[in-house]
């Protein structure tokens, strides 16, 4: 240290020191754009998600709309149809007793040998009249 004093080589070490701050600075201020630039993707990002989430939102409560007035046009139809079907069984137990009268009253005719007259006596056909309404009464 003899040609150099001791002032020089301290300044020429706080020298390298500001110049690797000033690097170090540098690579500082990269990062921070580039992290900045992320940060503005995110938001975009962010903003989209919320619109998303948005349009989202309206098409669920879309559905359930949807879904309630599907829920209302079934039970009005399984109630018509369940309507329909006591009405058909009504008119179907109706029909049996009915073919249970006719059967009861062909039943009747043939112990009673009604036929049906072909152009015979008046009289005959008279008879056959009076005892139909016989077996009508029997059957009601």
């Amino acid at each position: 240290m003899s040609g150099i004093g001791l002032g020089t080589v301290i300044d020429l070490f706080v020298a390298l020191l500001l110049v690797v701050t000033i690097g170090y600075c540098t690579l500082l201020n990269r990062r921070l754009k580039a992290f900045r630039g992320d940060e503005e993707a995110m938001r975009q990002t962010i903003r989209e998600l919320v619109q998303a989430s948005e349009i989202a939102e309206r098409a669920i409560a879309g559905l359930k709309e949807t879904a309630t007035e599907c829920d209302k046009s079934i039970t009005y139809k399984l109630r018509q149809a369940d309507r329909f079907c006591r009405d058909i069984e009504q008119q179907v137990e109706s029909g049996q007793a009915l073919v249970g009268r006719l059967s009861q009253i062909g039943a009747l005719s043939r112990e009673l040998g009604l036929n049906s007259p072909k152009g015979g006596d008046v009289r005959d056909q008279a008879a056959s009249l009076r005892r139909v309404d016989t077996l009508r009464e029997r059957a009601a």
